[in-house]
């Protein structure tokens, strides 16, 4: 890409590959090894990381097939060389940088043969000086090599390890998941394998490469502050760090904001003052009847993520020099902790209205992030990566999600995931990358932990998604009840510093306005205490077993809880070779990394729906026991609304094709237990359920304003005729639930299975809503064939089907075959006798044949 000798504004350029820059990798040679027996040179892809790389040269067998991830493990103990060459025919005038976004992890830089230096943090970006290390010129003469060589992340965390304890610092016995390699490397932790995902530890530049030149000044860390707000008026103050050429004699700088709304548009400057390399510049814009950010839910669609398109510009001497662009978000958020007759709150507020949270926790959407491995080595994966990220996010915004909590074992998420955020009004709630594990926090560490905090805040305070910083996932409560042994606690908490301390002091210097909350569960003298903070409920899969035992829970916010199950046949049938596809297959087997024991997970399942025996069996009833177990919790805690205010089921999305806590597996293919989410997270829910031989009716709703209307309750039997019917007037206070009445089933034990439970109500202002349970153990309901009948109509992409059924059609299970993608209105559905429903179907790909549609669509019922 030619450059102009006399360039007035900055000057970006990508060295990615196909933009700029040719690049190759290879393991770095080994001493005392024979060089046959190494990978010489060979093509690469950047962003990416080697074992992609390493894919696409079919150097090694997929690592998410069959067992594959096991024989792909010598990668991680190597050592790779990545090498760029790149070409400028001229130099622009000012200073010339070299900027990483993203390099993962341990490396050294070096630039035409000179050493650029060392980096270690795969979050942070990292920038060079490189003008007088450059080469430029017509042909040859412009040349110029870029290399990168990382070294063994795994390897290097071991060294560090032993050497911390050399060093007599408080320690630990080494443990393989508490107090490993892993805590002496800042990278994505669930990278080094997790209970739902492989262990690919991996290196690579993951992020864009550019060179930077800046002929006079630009602008660095931008920052807005709502200063006050109302329906009526907001001002807004907007700041900037403006880093000028030392180079360049004085000159006059101007900082100009413009705000771009659906009213129109807001404009304002400020001169630069002069001085240093580094100044900072600031001016405040006042909004008259501003638009208010609203999370998802709580307000119609058109006012969901509102926000006004901000430009910042930096002239000088009328010429415009740099410009940046944001999202503007004008809303208010409190976390609110307040003390009551429960313990103490754990509340948040938007915009001076009371929320309850109704989501999901977030892990990275691979397990080389940013970037999915296709079997076709030909396709561009970020740009996968970046459509999958879109579509898990619509898809959370259409189940009525209002948060997802970007998990601490992940990473800080791309741009495209906030700004998404920000569009569909999905607050977020962002640890900081510390997860399961006790960290150093003192000398070197303590100096990374800054920068790479720093780093991060600065990046993310722009976006009006971003609800609350987290210091760190589940490391107090692994302190507290000492999961290393009674016996191997350390002397004092190593990490404490950093949630205690560090973290919360950047954040109150980068960015006041946000709540810090030192980590995750969090809140009294016992971290994971039911009376104030929030909570993680795996009481129930890790120790109770059946997800009934939610009901007992008295949280006050609780931020994980979940039920693992299969991922779908689509899934299985893209990552699993043909020998492999049966449920207890060693592949299958190897595919469900939730140590629980396989016999005991399917065991969970055989509690309430039959043993699986066969690969569709265990992705129906798996599926079909984890949908009822988060209706389950998420009903209990909506119906105790006045003591808990929110509810983060774990997980919303996966890495790769595993057996899993996700809702939406590795294929974007939702589970039953997306539809079940979705129906218990809407804002107005019928919930019902069995004490003993007591039938309970409530009603939830999450409106401003009083709910008014007639519950009807009725007991029928498969053939549809009612055996009990109960009609009930209510009155339902705003943002509320009650208990609206309960009855007792005076039905014999073979009555029950073959009855079900409907409610549904009718209110004044034309609210509706309906709820069915089955009377007995889905294992236990005597079945026939139900009669199901269904119709196709529609054309291209979009299709709606039509289903009518005789009898009582439990779950009935919608798919396509044949690695086909569609997204389904519904699913996982029951059906009354005599009912008609009628499912939306829009396709992926290319559009298809009605004939073609009735050979991929698959539809089974209990």
């Amino acid at each position: 890409m030619p450059f102009s000798e006399t360039v007035v504004g900055v000057h970006r350029r990508s060295l990615a590959t196909g933009a700029g820059a040719v690049w190759r990798f290879r393991e770095v040679p080994r001493q005392n090894i024979s060089p046959s027996s190494q990978l010489d040179w060979m093509p690469a892809s950047v962003p990416g990381f080697v074992h992609l790389d390493l894919l696409r040269q079919k150097a090694i067998p997929h690592p998410y097939t069959d067992l594959q991830e096991r024989s792909v493990r010598w990668v991680d103990e190597r050592d790779w060389e990545y090498e760029g060459v790149f070409y400028l025919e001229c130099l622009p005038d000012g200073m010339a940088y070299l900027c990483f976004e993203g390099l993962d992890t341990v490396a050294e830089i070096e630039l035409n043969g000179q050493p650029l230096g060392a980096v270690d943090n795969m979050f942070s970006p990292h920038e060079f000086e490189v003008r007088e290390l450059l080469n430029c010129g017509t042909g040859e003469i412009g040349r110029n090599v870029l290399r990168v060589r990382f070294y063994s992340a795994l390897r290097v965390g071991r060294e560090r390890l032993r050497a911390w304890g050399e060093s007599g610092n408080v320690t630990l016995p080494e443990h393989w998941f508490l107090w490993g390699p892993r805590a002496f490397v800042r990278k994505a932790q669930y990278m080094f394998g997790w209970d739902w995902g492989p262990e690919l530890v991996s290196c690579g530049i993951w992020k864009d490469v550019r060179l930077l030149f800046v002929p006079i000044a630009r602008l660095l860390h931008l920052q807005y502050q709502v200063l006050s707000l109302s329906e009526e008026r907001a001002v807004v103050r907007f700041r900037a760090e403006v880093e000028r050429n030392p180079q360049q004699s004085p000159h006059s700088l101007t900082l100009k904001v413009k705000m771009i709304g659906k009213n129109g548009t807001i404009v304002g400057q400020t001169e630069v003052p002069s001085g240093p390399r580094y100044v900072q510049a600031s001016l405040d814009l006042t909004v008259e009847n501003p638009q208010l950010w609203w999370p998802n839910g709580c307000a119609d669609d058109r006012e969901r993520g509102t926000s006004y398109r901000t430009e910042w510009m930096l002239e000088c001497d009328g010429q415009t020099v740099d410009v940046a662009c944001c999202q503007t978000g004008l809303r208010k958020i409190e976390l609110v902790r307040q003390s009551d007759e429960y313990g103490e709150s754990f509340e948040f507020l938007i915009n001076g209205r009371k929320l309850f949270v109704k989501g999901a926790n977030w892990i990275p959407a691979s397990s080389f992030p940013e970037h999915l491995p296709s079997v076709n080595s030909s396709a561009k994966s970020n740009k996968v990566y970046s459509d999958k990220v879109y579509n898990l996010l619509r898809q959370a915004a259409d189940a009525g999600v209002n948060m997802l909590r970007v998990w601490g074992g992940g990473l800080y998420e791309s741009e495209q995931f906030y700004s998404l955020c920000d569009q569909f009004g999905i607050l977020v709630w962002q640890d900081f990358p510390y997860a399961c594990s006790y960290y150093p926090d003192t000398g070197e560490y303590e100096v990374k932990a800054i920068a790479e905090a720093r780093a991060a805040v600065r990046r993310l305070r722009l976006h009006p998604s971003l609800a609350l910083w987290c210091g760190n996932n589940e490391n107090q409560q692994m302190h507290h009840d000492g999961w290393v042994g009674r016996s191997n606690l350390p002397v004092r908490f190593l990490g404490e510093r950093l949630y205690e301390e560090i973290l919360p002091k950047i954040v109150a210097e980068e960015d006041p306005d946000r709540p810090y909350w030192p980590g995750s569960p969090y809140g009294g003298e016992n971290p994971n205490s039911e009376e104030m903070g929030d909570r993680h409920n795996w009481n129930v899969w890790h120790g109770a077993g059946d997800w009934v035992h939610y009901r007992e829970d008295k949280g006050r916010f609780i931020s994980e809880f979940g039920f693992a199950s299969s991922c779908s046949l689509t899934c299985w049938e893209r990552w699993l070779s043909s020998e492999m596809r049966w449920a207890h297959s060693p592949a299958v087997r190897w595919h469900d990394k939730t140590r629980k024991g396989y016999e005991t997970y399917l065991g969970l399942i055989a509690l309430h729906f039959p043993y699986p025996r066969q690969l569709e069996e265990l992705v129906y009833y798996s599926q079909l026991n984890q949908a009822e177990a988060l209706r389950c919790g998420i009903e209990h805690w909506r119906r105790s609304k006045q003591r808990c205010r929110g509810t983060l089921f774990w997980q919303w999305n996966d890495c790769w094709p595993v057996q899993s806590w996700s809702v939406i597996d590795y294929e974007g293919v939702p589970k039953a237990a997306y539809y079940a989410i979705k129906r218990a997270y809407a804002p107005l829910v019928i919930s019902l359920f069995l004490e003993d031989n007591v039938l309970v009716a409530w009603i939830v709703q999450d409106s401003a304003k009083p709910l008014q209307g007639v519950l009807n309750v009725e007991i029928c039997n498969f053939s549809g005729q009612v055996l009990l019917q109960r009609s009930y007037e209510v009155r339902v206070a705003a943002d509320d639930a009650m208990e609206v009445g309960r009855f007792a089933l005076d039905l014999s034990e073979a009555a029950r299975r073959e009855s079900f439970a409907w409610g549904y109500f009718e209110g004044t202002d034309g609210e509706h809503s309906e709820a069915l349970i089955l009377l007995c153990e889905p294992k236990d309901i005597v079945r026939a064939d139900p009669g199901l009948e269904w119709e196709l109509a529609g054309s291209d992409n979009l299709w709606t089907l039509a289903l009518r059924s005789q009898r009582f059609a439990p779950y009935v299970w919608l798919r396509l075959g044949n690695g086909a993608h569609g997204r389904f209105s519904d699913n996982f559905f029951c059906l009354r006798p005599g009912e008609q429903k009628q499912v939306s179907l829009e396709l992926e790909g290319v559009p298809v044949s009605e004939e073609v549609i009735r050979q991929l669509l698959h539809i089974r019922t209990f």
